[in-house]
């Protein structure tokens, strides 16, 4: 289980997050929504060690990361896919792949877990002999989720995975992370701005505003509620909201 205890982090002497408090057990899908500039991407990038906690703390089945750096928590399971997709791009699809088992170290290096993977996403086998940086946008996303999901990680960030994707694409992007939650067990924080579809594939959903998490509940009660769309999702409709 994953838990922040009152974190708050920022980047420089600015401070962005204010005493978060959050827990993902293992196999669930906590949504982030919120705003832009509410503290969303600061968070996932926070609890992957590429920015300091200030005060608080993280810890990992009783662990204590809070002051592990970036590398140390990846090696626990700690992995982040950024915004932006970031694969290598002159290398194939399956040498993607092939780093994010490597990276799995100790926790699981098995060669049939990568099978068991493109048999789930047989999209990803399609592509595996072609060079990662001719994909589309929407390709390399599939991807860089697969790569991540080949190391079988323990916590899993994925900051905006549908962005900039075709509505098909989206529903396949989120169909994996409810792949890599259900079948390797992964905590999943999934940030978001299609909040329907967020909360579709999610257990349980917090809301962030300012840096803080101001509601928070299980997906069908956030997904319920006109007070949440209202005072933190920005209006009457939460597709509307995400845009």
């Amino acid at each position: 289980m994953l838990e922040l205890t009152g974190v708050s982090s920022g980047y420089g002497a600015v401070p962005v997050l204010h005493g978060v408090d959050l827990t993902i057990t293992a196999g669930e899908v906590v949504t982030v929504l919120g705003a832009n500039g509410a503290g969303k991407t600061t968070l996932a990038r926070t609890i992957s060690g590429l920015l300091p906690v200030k005060e608080g703390s993280i810890r990992l089945d009783g662990t204590d990361l809070t002051r592990k750096p970036l590398h140390r928590r990846a090696g626990r399971g700690v992995i982040l896919v950024p915004e932006g997709r970031r694969l290598f791009g002159g290398l194939t699809v399956a040498q993607n792949i092939e780093l994010g088992r490597i990276a799995a170290k100790g926790r699981q290096q098995d060669a049939d877990a990568v099978g068991h993977l493109l048999d789930a996403f047989p999209k990803v086998r399609t592509l595996w002999d072609r060079q990662a940086g001719l994909l589309s946008g929407g390709e390399q996303q599939m991807v860089a989720l697969a790569r991540a999901a080949a190391g079988r990680p323990r916590v899993l960030l994925l900051d905006e995975p549908s962005l900039g994707l075709s509505p098909l694409l989206v529903d396949e992007v989120f169909a994996m992370v409810t792949f890599m939650a259900r079948e390797t067990g992964s905590a999943v924080l999934l940030i978001e701005q299609i909040v329907d579809g967020a909360l579709a594939v999610a257990d349980r959903g917090v809301v962030m505003a300012h840096g803080q998490i101001v509601a928070a509940g299980t997906a069908s009660e956030l997904s319920a509620s006109p007070a949440v769309r209202q005072a933190y999702l920005g209006g009457a409709g939460l597709d509307e909201a995400a845009r």
